[in-house]
Parts: structure tokens; sequence; C-alpha cells
């Protein structure tokens, strides 16, 4: 019985060394991989060009707003999402304007 548990134990180890090697090329290769696309092929960052639709005159957005709005998309997205447009929800003679809270 020893001799059957200690041939085991050692395919075992032979086994797990096999992928631990074969796994840890892997994420050396892909990581060498993403290195040597990002040095030749770097990001290109542009800043998104935004339509405000619907806003016009001295109701525009501010620049302070605008900067906010298109940090926290960027934030939220990862860099992935954009701006297509912004129209205002609430127009200044609404309802919801009219209530004052405490």
């Amino acid at each position: 019985m020893s001799q059957d548990l200690n041939t085991a134990l050692i395919v075992f180890f032979i086994g797990m060394t096999t992928v631990f090697t074969i796994l840890a090329l892997v994420v050396l290769t892909g990581k060498i991989l993403i290195r040597t696309i990002n040095t030749f092929y770097p990001a290109v960052v542009q800043s998104p060009e935004i339509k405000t639709t619907g806003v016009k005159g001295p109701k525009s957005i501010s620049t302070k707003k605008l900067a906010a709005i298109v940090a926290a998309v960027e934030n939220i997205t990862n860099g992935k999402g954009s701006i297509q447009s912004i129209e205002p929800s609430i127009e200044e003679d609404s309802e919801l304007k009219k209530v004052q809270y405490p």
C-alpha cells in the first residue's frame, strides 16, 4: 500500500507542477502581449463632443455642470461611455420648481 500511495503522490505533484507552470506561462505571455501592444499602439483619448439640445440662450448649461457630468460618466463607465446629448428634464416654470422646501 505504501508503494501505491507514494506513486499517487508523485503523479499528483507532477500534475500540479505542470498545471501551475502552464498557467504561469499563460499569465506571463498575456502580460507581455499587453505591454507590447500598449507600447506600439497607445490608447487614443478623445474628449467627447457634446450636443446640448433643448438648451438655448441664457438657459444653457454651465461649464462647471458640464464638466461634472462628463467626469461622472467617465468615472462610472470606466472611460467606455460617452454623452451624446444633454437635455433639461425640468423647465424653469415647472410645478416642481415652484415648490418650496422647509
